[in-house]
């Protein structure tokens, strides 16, 4: 495979790192918000960097974001998480970073369906909305809300969820649009206990493919994927 066919699929190499009090929930499977919530009094701490190691019109690139996340008290019609993250920092050029401070929540009604003892479906709704903090989106806004089907296989303990987004302008590219998003997880039993499949895609422009892999050990979890630029 050509290196220009490298660089053309390979948009961005991102690894995320994340630690959680009694928990092994993440924010998201690596871009698109994860089904996951978390249960109360449970929290987490995470970050994500983001690699780019050639040159391209904008330069060799490399940011990293810090999220903290935590479970509300459970309540009669389901289970809530809020959290702060802030994002992004550019690691050559700290102090020029465009970065956002965004308050976030999820939303996971209790009620669910099976479907013959084998599988479940469940809702998940969720916002974020931001301001800019640094560089040239300081003062800027944006917003974004979505909601998703989540399925789960009981016997394979695959995890599937789909559904819509709306974001305003700041969150992708300086347009609002509505766009569609999936995530998918898949564990694997061998040979590497806590090893699962993931993969998560947002559509439109400026969002990624991203397929990777993500290992849990009790409280920690780290993952690695490639993402594949929307084109």
């Amino acid at each position: 495979m050509s290196l220009w066919l490298i660089r053309s699929l390979v948009a961005v190499c991102c690894l995320g790192f994340l630690w959680a009090g009694a928990v092994q929930a993440q924010q998201t499977i690596i871009n698109a918000p994860s089904p996951d919530v978390l249960n109360p009094g449970e929290w987490s701490i995470g970050t994500g960097h983001y690699f780019r190691p050639w040159h391209t019109s904008s330069n060799p690139g490399g940011f990293f974001n810090l999220s903290v996340t935590y479970g509300l008290p459970r309540l009669d019609f389901g289970d809530i998480e809020v959290g702060i993250n802030a994002n992004y920092f550019d690691y050559r050029h700290l102090t020029q970073s465009a970065a956002f401070a965004d308050l976030g929540f999820k939303w996971r009604p209790r009620y669910r369906v099976t479907i013959g003892g084998k599988a479940d479906f469940s809702l998940l709704v969720g916002n974020t909305a931001g301001i800019g903090i640094s560089g040239h989106t300081e003062g800027k806004v944006r917003d974004m809300v979505y909601t998703s089907v989540v399925m789960r296989n009981h016997g394979t303990g695959t995890r599937i969820s789909t559904g819509p987004y709306y974001a305003t302008r700041n969150v992708f590219d300086s347009s609002p649009r509505i766009g569609a998003q999936v995530t998918f997880e898949q564990p694997v039993l061998a040979p590497i206990y806590g090893l699962t499949l993931v993969t998560d895609w947002q559509s439109g422009k400026g969002a990624y493919l991203t397929p990777g892999l993500m290992w849990t050990k009790d409280n920690f979890s780290a993952g690695i994927g490639y993402g594949l630029a929307n084109t």
